[in-house]
C-alpha cells in the first residue's frame, strides 16, 4: 500500500472522518501504518459515495462493491498516512475504538455521526443514536459534549447491556435537526424531515411505577411501558409461568 505524499487532512476531511469514527468508520492496519475504512449496505451506496467525494484525494481507488452470500455491500478505503496513525493512537485502546478525552463536536461531525448511526422517529418523537460500541462513561462524555459544544440536551438510555443517546424534548430535537440538515445529502434527507414531526400532536409524558420493583418510569408519547428494565420484564414472565 502506497503512503500518502501529502500527510495533512483538510479541516473538512478530518471532521468527516471523526464523525465517521463516532459511527461506522474504523482505522485499520495496512502494512506498517493505518488507513480509514468504512463499509455499508449497497442500499447506502450513494451515501458512501458522498463521503468519497470529500475524501477522494486520500484514496487511490473508488469504493468497492463486495458480493457476499445473501449480502452486498460497498466499502471505502483510503491510503495509509501519518494523520491516520495519529488518529489511531487517539481513538483506540487495546484494539477497541474509544472516545478520546479531547474530542469536541461540530455540526458536521454530528451530521455524519447521525447519518451513520442515528434515526429520527416521528412516532416516538425522538432522535436516537446507537452508541452501543461505547461504554457508559463514554456515553456520558458524549452527552456532555452535545450540551457543551452544540447546546443539545440528550440523555443516556440503557438497553440491556448497552447504551444509546436519546434526544426527546421538542426544542432539542428541532435544534439537532437544524444543526445537521445543511450537511445531509439528498439520499439521506428522509432522516431529517421535520414536517411530519411538527404536524403530529404532542403528547405529554406520564410517570408510572415498574410493576416489579416500583422504580419510576417516564412513559413518552403514549407508550405503555410497564417495566423499568429487561430484568424486571423477565421476572414478570417467570412469575406468570
Amino acid at each position: 500500500m502506497k503512503r500518502l505524499k501529502i500527510q495533512l487532512l483538510s479541516k473538512l476531511q478530518k471532521e468527516i472522518i471523526i464523525g465517521s469514527l463516532l459511527g461506522d468508520g474504523s482505522l485499520e492496519k495496512s502494512g506498517f501504518h493505518f488507513r480509514f475504512s468504512e463499509e455499508h449496505s449497497i442500499k447506502q451506496k450513494e451515501y458512501l459515495y458522498w463521503k468519497y467525494n470529500f475524501l477522494k484525494s486520500l484514496c487511490d481507488k473508488r469504493p468497492k462493491t463486495i458480493n457476499r452470500k445473501n449480502f452486498v455491500s460497498v466499502r471505502l478505503r483510503t491510503q495509509t498516512g501519518n494523520e491516520f496513525d495519529k488518529l489511531r493512537k487517539l481513538w483506540y485502546k487495546n484494539r477497541h475504538k474509544s472516545i478520546p478525552c479531547g474530542l469536541k463536536l461540530s455540526p458536521l461531525m454530528l451530521g455524519v455521526w447521525f447519518m451513520d448511526d442515528g434515526d429520527f422517529s416521528v412516532r416516538y418523537r425522538r432522535i436516537r443514536i446507537s452508541t452501543m460500541g461505547f461504554n457508559k462513561k463514554e456515553n456520558i462524555f458524549l452527552r456532555d459534549r452535545l450540551k457543551k459544544d452544540l447546546g443539545i440536551v440528550a440523555k443516556v438510555a440503557k438497553e440491556g447491556k448497552y447504551y444509546r443517546l436519546i434526544i426527546s424534548r421538542r426544542e432539542n430535537v428541532e435544534k439537532f435537526i437544524k444543526s445537521v440538515v445543511s450537511f445531509v445529502p439528498k439520499t439521506m434527507r428522509y432522516k431529517v424531515n421535520l414536517l411530519p414531526y411538527k404536524n403530529k400532536p404532542y403528547h405529554k409524558t406520564q410517570s408510572v411505577s415498574c410493576e416489579i420493583c416500583g422504580r419510576k418510569i417516564i412513559n413518552f408519547f403514549s407508550q405503555r411501558q410497564k417495566f423499568c428494565s429487561q430484568d424486571c420484564y423477565h421476572i414478570s414472565r417467570k412469575e406468570k409461568v
